[in-house]
């Protein structure tokens, strides 16, 4: 049988003293003090999920917040950076020399299937008719570091001159913005959202979404 995994997109809250700046990887707190909003979104999202935020201010504190209206608590989050910890996406990634370098995962993604560690791409699984008691199985996938910039950049000029394709196309991007999209909507509206209804051509822009869940 298989396993059938949804994750649910949020976005974070707003971001407080931005200045009209674009404040990117900087660790700025977000206003929650919607709570109208937070306990829509609360409300629509799926009872007994795995949260995980980046480690970013913003994002804990909206899991936070939207965890509070949820179960009528508030929630213990052990996914955040923001403390002293070498766990850092900077710090792991190489992506950026002015970080130090620590050679460790910050990231797990786990299922029945396996585990991949992030960044350094190790894969584990039980071979058919392994169990708990028996060695997993590992492969680590080559990773080359390098500077995520310079590398979109080089991938956007290669694109322009027709050499490769882009390594983010803008199906995924535009993707992405209706999750977001979806989230607001969501918000407003204390109503799942479907992504891929934000997706279609024919929609109305002005329509109400529709009560199915995002998926």
């Amino acid at each position: 049988m298989s396993t059938v995994t949804k994750w649910w997109w949020i976005r974070h809250a707003p971001v407080i003293n931005i200045n009209g700046r674009i404040y990117g990887q900087t660790d700025k707190e977000a206003d929650v003090t919607d709570t109208v909003a937070m306990k829509a979104l609360a409300e629509a999202l799926p009872e007994g999920a795995h949260w995980v935020t980046s480690h970013l201010s913003r994002t804990i504190d909206t899991a936070a917040a939207v965890i509070t209206f949820a179960n009528g608590a508030l929630g213990t989050l052990i996914v955040s950076d923001t403390v002293t910890s070498p766990w850092s996406w900077e710090w792991v990634s190489e992506e950026n020399p002015y970080y130090p370098h620590e050679p460790r995962d910050c990231y797990l993604v786990t299922g029945t299937g396996g585990s991949l560690a992030v960044p350094s791409l190790e894969l584990c699984w039980h071979e058919p008719g392994g169990h708990w008691g028996t060695p997993l199985t590992k492969r680590r996938n080559p990773v080359t570091p390098g500077d995520a910039y310079i590398e979109q950049m080089c991938n956007f000029a290669d694109v322009i001159r027709g050499k490769a394709e882009p390594v983010v196309s803008a199906f995924d991007g535009a993707r992405t913005l209706a999750a977001t999209l979806a989230i607001t909507l969501s918000a407003r509206s204390g109503q799942p959202v479907q992504i891929d209804d934000l997706m279609r051509r024919d929609r109305d822009p002005d329509a109400a979404p529709t009560e199915e869940k995002a998926s």
